[in-house]
């Protein structure tokens, strides 16, 4: 069966929408929009997916570069805690997201006053589920390299059951 070049790359264009309504926890909607604006937006979706996939390639380099270092002691925090973020922010978790939205302040979505769709994402992931958990582990296995061996890992030593960053 032929189903042609331009309707896959359609099709999976359309798989990166949905999965983006995923990324800020809304469910897809046709509502509101015409054949353009929908083309329009999977064109959109498909374009995030392919910075995703090249970012996805650079993450080790620059994660590596954004890495705070060893958490010595809480006189540190600050500096550490910003470091810490800004290497989350450079991590992609399992869909796609920074890490850094394991470690939001705001637990509930904030869907409003993003200038970005990665800023919309981080504020907006869903804290639950495997993908969640996954991630969550992860921050939590960067956390405890980040403290092992230190002061600081007293600090996390009651979190290491749950894993969860």
């Amino acid at each position: 069966m032929y189903f042609g070049l331009q309707r896959t790359k359609q099709l999976k264009a359309t798989l990166h929408w949905v999965q983006d309504f995923a990324r800020v926890s809304e469910v897809p909607t046709l509502d509101g929009l015409t054949q353009e604006s929908f083309k329009a937006a999977i064109s959109i979706a498909a374009q995030r997916a392919d910075i995703r996939k090249k970012e996805a390639k650079d993450t080790s380099s620059v994660s590596s570069e954004a890495s705070p270092g060893k958490l010595k002691d809480n006189k540190k925090w600050q500096e550490w805690i910003t470091g810490c973020k800004n290497m989350l922010s450079t991590l992609l978790g399992v869909s796609g997201v920074p890490l850094l939205y394991v470690i939001r302040e705001k637990e509930k979505a904030e869907p409003e006053g993003h200038n970005t769709f990665v800023q919309k994402c981080i504020a907006c992931a869903p804290l639950t589920g495997p993908h969640f958990e996954a991630d969550a582990r992860k921050v939590h296995q960067l956390a405890t390299t980040f403290t092992q061996g230190e002061t600081s890992e007293q600090w996390i030593k009651r979190h290491v059951k749950k894993q969860n960053g």
